[in-house]
């Protein structure tokens, strides 16, 4: 009986298939020139025909070329080669600049996730740095890699609207009175105003059309940690 690869493994896309069985032919593996979207899809094939040595190979070519491939997909990225913890939810630990600062100030790099009001859409930002509630500043003076991002509603979050910062010096802002604040003014929450409205001036990031104002339902803030290899 033939054997019927696609119907037998429905996850694995023609591409992977066909890096698969070029692998397995000639013990030859060139992932160079792929996308970060074509990674993903070939950590799944991996997955499926349990070829641990493609998966390892895989996941440090993505730590090694992360840069690039966030600017891809950064979705995508993020849930492939790191994990989560959560350190705060407005709705659970309070939604005050005090709570937010004791749970995730100098914890490392976190995600943002907004949840506005009377919507599916989803708003929030990368920052891979810290935060920080000492004094109000922008926190360090060089923060490649953060970005900002809105999804219309969950089920399309392999289809976020992504901005990385063209102001590096005024990526991630943190103050006392404040929650997360993104660029100056692009993504933020000003306590003092209004806890239950998020603001955003485009400036610092390109525009991902975000109104000025957003009424939100809740936010939580995630530590971002590197999946380790072994």
């Amino acid at each position: 009986m033939l054997y019927n690869f696609e119907s037998e493994r429905p996850n694995i896309s023609p591409q992977a298939f066909d890096i698969i069985i070029k692998y397995l032919y000639t013990g030859q593996f060139d992932i160079t020139d792929k996308t970060g979207a074509d990674l993903i899809d070939f950590m799944i094939a991996f997955g499926e025909c349990m070829l641990n040595d493609l998966t390892k190979f895989t996941e440090d070519f993505m730590f090694r070329s992360q840069q690039q491939f966030l600017q891809d997909d950064p979705v995508g990225i993020l849930q492939i080669i790191y994990c989560y913890k959560i350190f705060a939810r407005s709705s659970r630990d309070g939604n005050t600049a005090a709570a937010f600062h004791a749970k995730c100030d100098r914890k490392g790099a976190t995600i943002v996730v907004v949840r506005i009001a009377n919507s599916e859409r989803i708003v929030g930002g990368y920052n891979p740095l810290f935060w920080d509630s000492d004094d109000s500043s922008y926190i360090g003076t060089y923060v490649g890699g953060s970005f900002i991002f809105s999804f219309t509603n969950e089920n399309g979050l392999r289809r976020a609207n992504v901005a990385y910062s063209n102001n590096w010096r005024r990526s991630v802002y943190s103050s006392p009175i404040n929650g997360p604040g993104f660029g100056y003014g692009d993504l933020y929450v000003n306590y003092v105003r209004e806890p239950s409205v998020w603001y955003s001036v485009t400036s610092c990031y390109p525009t991902i059309n975000l109104p000025n104002t957003m009424s939100v339902d809740d936010y939580e803030v995630f530590q971002v940690i590197k999946k380790s290899l072994d």
